[in-house]
């Protein structure tokens, strides 16, 4: 009887892909792979640290999985064990095996894990993703980042800058599409950099339209573009095809240029605001959303209102707010931290208002279009399901568990608690 292995996960995109990419390798490596509502013999956590909440999130993962199983090799992996501390570990007894993230680095343990067992099949990264609960396929397509923003803890943990053989990662997406993938999200730590390190001044653009001509169902999806990455070669996509969802994730942090000047982030409030309007002007339709940092060391109440006043104006549809949390190891935890924790969390609350508010706004603009939504949940109680359309936004319609996983195109007829709710047509796929 073979292992059993499973992966759970804290954290980004990225760390999902990971856990398919643990996946993959342990059912070649002769592990039976299970969900994570399942016992195992062997557990993989894939960690995060960027804030102290998700070190948080690990610790309270490791517990409940020694819980849950008492008698199996537990290994944390990610980025959270390139970062902790010698403190950090000596308190999570439960773990036996700390590995940081990094290429095929689980290999040798897992078939030391697996020894005794015949190699397993293949898997594609749908599937790998099946198996961890998710209907979308993470490509990865690169690892690490070479800018230094003094807050991030992220290059610390993951290392510089490497793209993936583009070759590799269509072969990935065929496997998967044959496997029956719906929708690809393109993921990593900086993505907008993709070719860069191989003198590929539009790797992205590149890679995506390859992507497009080399699949032929599922759609595409971007992670996070920094604003100076959006091309003209990769807008240009947008209006070619509608199989690139019309959604947009751009980092912000700050709208205040002193402030961004200290994040060390390689561009300004007038940029950010210049990358938007571009994309306006060639996808008048997409949905653009924005991180923001509230609290970093030496804001002031006129950096945040700048801050504000830019997300107000430039036409962003949703945020992604956290507050400041000093990391280990990166330039702004050796800084006096100088916003209050009262003074951060009201800053929090203002932009979690404003996000409401310009959610609603995009929400609204949607009712009586036609949207295409890839179903991911069923809710038997009150006999719906529910997806993700082309643009990020959740929507709800009726319908049976046979739409699991299936594009439905959905009539959207009203909007309610940040959910879109509408009547399905056909099935498309």
């Amino acid at each position: 009887m073979r292992k059993r292995l499973t992966v759970l996960t804290v954290g980004c995109k990225s760390s999902f892909a990971d856990s398919a990419t643990l996946l993959r390798q342990a059912s070649e490596s002769g592990f039976e792979v299970v969900p994570d509502d399942q016992p195992a013999d062997v557990v993989f956590i894939s960690g995060c640290t960027v804030t102290h909440r998700a070190d948080r999130d690990n610790r309270a993962l490791a517990r409940r999985a020694r819980r849950k199983n008492p008698h199996a090799v537990l290994v944390m992996t990610g980025c959270f064990p390139a970062t902790a501390s010698s403190e950090t570990r000596e308190g999570l007894p439960e773990i036996d095996h700390w590995l940081p993230t990094g290429g095929d680095g689980a290999l040798p343990l897992l078939r030391l894990l697996s020894s005794g067992f015949e190699p397993g099949e293949a898997i594609s990264d749908y599937r790998a993703d099946r198996i961890l609960g998710h209907k979308r396929t993470f490509l990865k397509i690169q690892d690490g980042c070479d800018s230094r923003c003094a807050y991030c803890v992220v290059p610390l943990a993951r290392g510089g800058h490497r793209s993936f053989p583009a070759d590799e990662i269509v072969d990935g997406a065929i496997a998967s599409e044959k496997d029956g993938a719906t929708e690809f999200l393109l993921t990593g730590i900086h993505i907008g950099r993709y070719g860069s390190d191989r003198n590929e001044p539009d790797g992205l653009a590149d890679l995506t339209r390859r992507l497009l001509e080399k699949t032929f169902r599922p759609r595409i999806r971007l992670g996070s573009i920094e604003p100076l990455e959006i091309s003209p070669a990769l807008l240009s996509l947008f209006q070619a095809t509608d199989r690139l969802c019309p959604h947009l994730h751009i980092p912000l942090q700050s709208g205040s240029d002193r402030v961004l000047e200290r994040m060390r982030r390689p561009y300004s409030a007038g940029q950010f605001a210049e990358a938007v309007a571009r994309v306006r002007e060639t996808a008048p339709l997409a949905r653009i959303g924005a991180d923001v940092m509230a609290g970093f060391p030496g804001e002031t109440e006129e950096d945040f209102a700048e801050t504000t006043s830019l997300v107000e104006r430039a036409g962003i549809d949703y945020l992604h707010v956290f507050p400041y949390s000093a990391r280990p190891g990166t330039e702004s935890s050796r800084w006096p931290d100088d916003v209050s924790e009262a003074s951060k969390k009201d800053r929090v609350s203002q932009l979690n208002r404003i996000d409401v508010k310009i959610r609603e706004r995009f929400l609204s603009r949607q009712i009586g279009r036609t949207l295409t939504v890839l179903v991911q949940r069923t809710h038997p109680d009150s006999g719906m399901v529910s997806g993700i359309s082309e643009y990020g936004v959740d929507v709800r319609l009726p319908g049976e568990d046979d739409s699991l996983c299936r594009m439905v195109p959905v009539l959207i007829e009203s909007a309610a608690g940040g959910w879109l709710l509408g009547r399905p047509g056909v099935p498309i796929a």
